[in-house]
């Protein structure tokens, strides 16, 4: 074939290539909005590398990255919008997992403080009332569920991560099974091998903290 043919059709391939890889690319929301370091630790690499895959992904935490990235936007929340003791100053004695039940308690209360804070935070409050669209959402599944609202607001499908254990009654959204008979609750000491007696408080003690939920 004529080498004169060959070059036009050659880039002719390729434009076509490039145009089949932008169509699989997401446009991806990932909400991240506890307040622990820890927990953005887990999530960050994971959203970083499917901004490095092509994917367009807009994060809102409270840990922008340091350096940009390509297809990555950070919407950052405002550590002024929350409660003076909820940003990095929790008291590390605060929970001593001698009640734990208590200890469940104020977990479930920060979780909420930061639901309200953050959902009311200026730069959320555009992203909710912008004219994006997302192809997915990716949540953190932790002590609260009304950032699931951003599902419901972009109509997207989303997943949930969790960056530990689940929580009581966090399995109860997918339908997992955690009979406490043989699930051991995260705010207890327990294995999964329990006695009769530890079945019991285990059952009680996540009776109880999913009532709280």
């Amino acid at each position: 074939m004529d080498s004169t043919v060959i070059r036009p059709i050659s880039v002719i391939l390729i434009l076509f290539a490039s145009v089949l890889a932008q169509t699989d690319c997401a446009n991806i929301l990932a909400v991240f909005p506890h307040i622990g370091k820890s927990h953005q630790d887990v999530f960050q690499p994971l959203v970083e590398e499917l901004a490095t895959r092509g994917h367009h992904v807009t994060t809102v935490s409270f840990f922008p990255r340091k350096k940009p990235l390509a297809n990555f936007t950070d919407i950052v929340i405002d550590a002024n919008d929350l409660p003076p003791m909820l940003y990095n100053s929790l008291p590390i004695d605060l929970f001593n997992g001698a009640n734990p039940i208590k200890d469940f308690t104020i977990i479930s209360s920060i979780g909420i403080q930061c639901c309200e804070s953050v959902l009311g935070s200026s730069n959320v409050q555009k992203l909710l009332n912008s004219n994006e669209e997302f192809d997915l959402i990716i949540t953190e599944l932790f002590t609260v569920d009304c950032f699931l609202g951003f599902v419901h607001r972009f109509k997207a499908p989303f997943i949930a991560m969790s960056s530990s254990v689940l929580l009581p009654g966090n399995s109860d959204r997918f339908a997992n099974s955690d009979n406490p008979a043989i699930v051991p609750n995260l705010f207890l000491t327990y294995s999964d091998k329990m006695s009769y007696r530890e079945r019991f408080f285990n059952t009680v003690a996540t009776f109880i903290m999913k009532s709280v939920r």
